[in-house]
């Protein structure tokens, strides 16, 4: 509770505590967070000093491999990461999230076409993988394979039905595609229109004409003096769509500060996120990490 108020000292307080009371043994995550923890407080060689303490522990520890991945990935030496998230693949029963996170790793090392085999590595265990498949939908778009990316982004969405990335990335391709109704449709569900609403019937009207251009006018038709929650959430997913990102980020902050629901306000921090990766230069992936 305390990583997630980001109060990290009393974060770090309870999980040394937990890492001091399990030395070795159950407790694998709790030094994966306290590494995290180490990280947002700045404490790069203490981070160090447990990643080395793990290194040295025995074998016979639940995910320990795993773990030890987890935190050289955080630490960004990939390499070691590599190494011990492919150890972990040997126990089948919990190999999707190690090979989750060395398909991140050959994406963030732009091996491209081994993150691809690596993500339908996991959908031959798992076909409903929602990380696995969102991958691959982000990796089939970069080479603009639009039809295999709306496939499996589809998959995700359909995994998770309220969850915007999907739903965004399949907008844009809708209308790389010329689907139109299918555009429109998803756009309704994403403003959360009734199907008889006057908004959801401009929409309809408009849908084979220039996208922006009609998201601009709903814009100014049916938003201005609204400031409720939902008129932020809108505004920030009509910036997202015309790829106005700060514009976007800045609408979703506003959204933010209204929340109360955890579920929410952890969808729209994770595509704020997502936002900030595309601003730098590179779509973010979904890993367990």
């Amino acid at each position: 509770m305390y990583r997630e108020l980001e109060e990290w000292d009393n974060a770090r307080v309870y999980l040394e505590r937990l890492v001091s009371m399990s030395s070795g043994s159950k407790y694998m995550r709790a030094y994966a967070d306290l590494a995290d923890v180490y990280l947002q407080m700045g404490l790069q060689d203490e981070a160090w000093r447990l990643a080395k303490t793990m290194t040295r522990m025995k074998g016979g520890v639940p995910r320990l491999d795993y773990y030890r991945g987890i935190i050289f990935y955080k630490l960004q030496d990939f390499e070691r990461a590599r190494f011990y998230f492919v150890k972990a693949t040997e126990d089948e029963s919990k190999g999707t999230p190690s090979y989750l996170m060395l398909g991140q790793i050959h994406y963030l090392k732009e091996e491209y076409e081994e993150a691809e085999k690596t993500f339908h590595r996991v959908l031959e265990g798992a076909p409903w993988s929602f990380q696995a498949n969102y991958n691959l939908a982000i990796l089939c778009e970069r080479d603009n394979r639009l039809r295999e990316a709306v496939e499996h982004f589809e998959y995700a969405r359909a995994v998770h039905p309220f969850s915007l990335d999907p739903s965004l990335h399949l907008i844009k391709l809708y209308g790389k595609l010329d689907w139109s109704e299918k555009r429109t449709n998803l756009v309704r569900k994403l403003f959360g229109l009734r199907p008889d609403s006057r908004e959801y019937s401009f929409l309809k009207a408009n849908r084979d004409e220039d996208f922006n251009q009609t998201l601009s006018i709903y814009e100014a038709r049916f938003l201005p003096g609204n400031p409720s929650p939902v008129s932020e959430r809108t505004r920030a997913i009509i910036a997202t769509l015309r790829e106005d990102y700060p514009e976007a980020i800045r609408w979703y902050e506003k959204y933010l500060g209204s929340l109360t629901d955890k579920d929410e306000k952890e969808k729209i921090a994770q595509e704020v996120l997502r936002l900030e990766g595309v601003l730098q230069g590179k779509e973010p992936l979904m890993t367990p990490a």
